[in-house]
């Protein structure tokens, strides 16, 4: 093999010789083929392929069918025929007639491409009539997907494919190759050039900017109350509150409710808050504690006095 990939003639064996001037002489002709030339190619071969199986098949149920024919006129039954030795015999027969069914069809549409299209012709006269389902797939592939097409044996693209392996280059997962490897790839591309500006000192190509939408949008942040924590808390509402029904029957007579916190926090204020402005002595003074203390006492006097009094009715 040259260095430029091309394959060396002069040491090559007589027979490969021959096969490489071959497939030079058929490059030549295919890839000069149209869309529509491959197409009627496909048509021709597909037309091939289905009619020798069709007839290797039909040899095979008619010679099977045999012995049971002749066991039929022999005893008046099916029965007693072996069965195995008449499969043999139609397997037999299909593969020794298949061949023979190609060639006769194979030169039957070679003829009608002789009077339809001559390049067309000029292709199919230099194939074989046993390859037929191989160059039908061929021709229907190539004639949507042309970088299928077969290579310039004399390029490097072939002298790559000659020397892939069985199982080289099989990717089944898409890891080495497709659009996913494609974009990791990519993306490992820019990486490596980020880091190497910021080695370099260089600032990185600038984002794109945000939609308008997303820059106009603002965040409220509410500070947290000792409330917040609270479960019987009541949520603050927007617009009238009404901590009752009362009170909403009262908002629509236009009386004034004094009520306007929630429950909870009335709790709370009476809890906390103490009273202003009463007549009444401070609990918290001396005064007070003495006189709510004598109160106590005479209630006590009198609950004593009155048990006193039924126990002695009941006597």
């Amino acid at each position: 093999m040259n260095p430029d990939g091309s394959i060396d003639e002069k040491k090559l064996d007589p027979v490969a010789q021959q096969a490489y001037q071959y497939a030079i002489e058929f490059y030549e002709k295919d890839h000069l083929l149209t869309r529509d030339q491959r197409s009627i190619l496909a048509k021709t071969y597909s037309t091939v392929s289905y009619a020798t199986l069709g007839l290797g098949w039909g040899t095979f149920f008619a010679v099977t069918s045999i012995p049971f024919y002749r066991q039929k006129i022999r005893t008046g039954s099916t029965k007693g025929t072996n069965v195995g030795i008449a499969m043999l015999f139609g397997i037999g027969a299909m593969m020794l007639t298949s061949p023979y069914f190609a060639i006769k069809t194979y030169n039957w549409q070679l003829e009608k491409l002789r009077q339809k299209d001559n390049a067309c012709y000029e292709v199919a006269s230099m194939l074989k009539p046993g390859e037929t389902t191989k160059w039908m797939l061929y021709y229907q592939l190539t004639m949507d997907s042309p970088e299928h097409i077969m290579k310039d044996p004399r390029s490097k693209a072939a002298a790559e494919l000659r020397t892939k392996t069985l199982y080289s280059g099989r990717d089944p997962m898409g890891l080495y190759s497709g659009p996913r490897a494609e974009m990791s790839k990519r993306r490992r591309e820019l990486e490596l050039e980020k880091r190497q500006q910021q080695q370099q000192g260089v600032a990185p190509p600038a984002q794109p900017s945000e939609p308008a939408e997303t820059q106009d949008e603002t965040y409220e942040f509410k500070s947290v109350t000792p409330t917040d924590d609270d479960p019987f808390a009541e949520p603050a509402q927007e617009g009238k509150k009404w901590s009752s029904a009362w009170d909403r029957v009262r908002e629509e007579n236009g009386t004034q409710s004094s009520q306007s916190a929630s429950s909870w926090d009335r709790l709370r204020s009476q809890s906390t808050i103490p009273n202003i402005g009463s007549s009444s002595p401070s609990a918290s003074t001396p005064e007070g504690n003495s006189a709510s203390q004598s109160d106590f006492d005479k209630l006590l006097d009198q609950e004593r006095h009155q048990s006193d009094e039924l126990e002695n009715s009941k006597w």
